[in-house]
């Protein structure tokens, strides 16, 4: 368990392990990723020691790109050299749709992992939220190269991972869900969710 300054709480099994950092995503005038700056922003975090770097999450602004935007950027990146394995972008979307053409999208870019926020807006019961994660992981099995991690921030999302509830999704999926990012700022939320 690595504990950040602002209380965040991330946990991850498998070789998903040590700082994974969120990355900003710089834009260029005509409001497209700028990829080569993108890539160089990617590289000094690497450089710097970070683990992995988690494009398209908050941070990046990942629910304000389009799937297609996001994917020609990972697309970009890749062509550019960067360290695809040290990629960890974020699925930020609450279509099923989007969020399994992005997982896809991810795996065959050579992402290393995919951070995937559960459907926002709306909200739903904790039943609702692991037959979404089910529904996902069945449409995007061709992907079996990543792995997925939970992404908790229900500040935004509306939707707060309990114990039950990563349990729930855990018992049929714990193959490819190897960890949660844990947002809340909530150090006991985090410690129940990293023994779970």
């Amino acid at each position: 368990m690595y504990q950040l300054p602002n209380e965040e709480i991330f946990v991850a099994t498998a070789d998903l392990k040590g700082v994974i950092t969120a990355s900003i995503t710089p834009f260029a005038a005509d409001f497209s990723v700028d990829i080569p700056r993108l890539a160089g922003h990617c590289a000094k975090l690497l450089d710097a020691g970070c683990s992995f770097v988690s494009t398209f999450g908050t941070t990046g602004e990942g629910a304000s790109l389009s799937t297609r935007e996001k994917l020609a950027a990972l697309n970009g990146l890749k062509a550019s050299g960067a360290d695809m394995s040290k990629q960890v972008p974020g699925v930020m979307t609450p279509t099923l749709d989007d969020a399994a053409e992005m997982v896809v999208g991810i795996a065959n870019a050579g992402c290393r992992a995919a951070l995937v926020l559960p459907p926002y807006y709306y909200g739903t019961s904790e039943a609702g939220i692991a037959g979404w994660y089910d529904a996902l992981i069945e449409r995007t099995k061709s992907a079996t190269n990543i792995d997925l991690l939970l992404y908790n921030i229900p500040q935004l999302s509306r939707i707060r991972f309990t114990a039950d509830l990563v349990k729930m999704i855990l018992s049929k999926h714990g193959s490819r869900i190897v960890g949660v990012k844990d947002s809340t700022g909530d150090v006991d939320n985090g410690v129940m969710l990293a023994k779970t």
